[in-house]
């Protein structure tokens, strides 16, 4: 019987600084990616699980949602560290840089800074 030791590191299917869009009025939930990514050990040294920060989430599938809300005003890029790690008594893991752009939605409707404006027309040539 032959007993895998966990020699290899999970690898993502993504290259460093991959870009992603998302507007600012995606819910919680709103799903972005799907990262991949493998292992060539055996058994429990081959099951992955994901992590993400804040303000995103990550599915043990590798589905990246929206995890609390977005504002293009406050911040419009994040620079995001995904991690997998193997499930090996030793665990194992990889890093992946990606970067979420936040794309501004115009909510504000335009507003006049006074309540009532005058002007006198002429009519006729000049």
């Amino acid at each position: 019987n032959v007993i895998d030791i966990n020699d290899n590191s999970p690898v993502f299917d993504l290259p460093n600084s991959t870009t992603f869009y998302v507007n600012e009025t995606a819910s919680q939930g709103h799903p972005l990616f799907t990262l991949t990514a493998r292992d060539v050990d055996i058994g429990s040294n081959a099951k992955l699980i994901f992590d993400v920060s804040d303000p995103f989430a990550v599915s043990r599938t590798g589905n990246v949602s929206v995890n609390s809300s977005l504002d293009y005003e406050m911040q419009t890029k994040y620079n995001v560290t995904v991690t997998v790690s193997d499930m090996g008594k030793q665990n194992r893991s990889a890093s992946v840089r990606v970067s979420v752009c936040v794309i501004n939605v115009n909510e504000h409707s335009p507003e006049f800074a006074e309540a009532a404006y005058e002007a006198a027309l002429c009519e006729g040539p000049m």
